[in-house]
């Protein structure tokens, strides 16, 4: 009998609901410990992750921070905004080890980086790169077939080159208010 991935949707959302608040995330240490298991690639069989209704999931959102640079009132109060820790979020080799999986194994085609604001992560263009190298060959072929971005685009003019050497082709760029004093 093969091993297959051992988290269902149903069971990391229960997971997730079940966890404390501060480690409802991706980069939580239950994230860390499941991919962390000795030779984990080797013991999945490659297939499609599906929904308990059996739609296929091809798509994944990966938080990298918590941090921006802007103080919105409705994601950053006036009161003190707890933040993760930096050793608690995943280090670019968990997340080439996590995207690798999902990607190449278990036929995550589209993925998409949010935050808070992911470019003020200090490893940004090196997390573009590694996923960069996930890219499909061909239209049909297995691999990342689409990567997008989540921004309030401040700091994106320095990050052009490195989105446009990686694939990124779409994202989502938000303006708070129309007004140039005012979020």
């Amino acid at each position: 009998v093969s091993q297959f991935f051992p988290m269902t949707a149903s069971s990391a959302s229960r997971l997730l609901r079940n966890a404390p608040r501060s480690s409802r995330s991706f980069s939580s240490c239950a994230a860390r410990e499941a991919f962390s298991l000795p030779q984990f690639a080797e013991t999945v069989t490659p297939r499609p992750l599906v929904d308990r209704y059996r739609r296929r999931m091809e798509y994944l959102r990966i938080s990298l921070t918590d941090r921006c640079n802007l103080r919105c009132m409705y994601c950053m109060p006036e009161e003190a905004v707890d933040f993760a820790p930096s050793d608690e979020l995943l280090t670019v080799d968990e997340l080439a080890r996590i995207s690798s999986v999902l990607v190449e194994l278990l036929g995550i085609r589209k993925v998409r980086l949010s935050g808070g604001e992911p470019t003020v992560r200090k490893d940004f263009e090196e997390i573009c790169d590694m996923l960069g190298s996930l890219r499909a060959n061909g239209a049909d072929g297995p691999g990342l077939h689409a990567l997008g971005i989540t921004t309030n685009a401040v700091r994106l003019p320095r990050y052009i080159p490195t989105l446009q050497r990686n694939g990124v082709r779409w994202g989502g760029g938000w303006c708070a208010s129309g007004g140039p004093t005012r979020f």
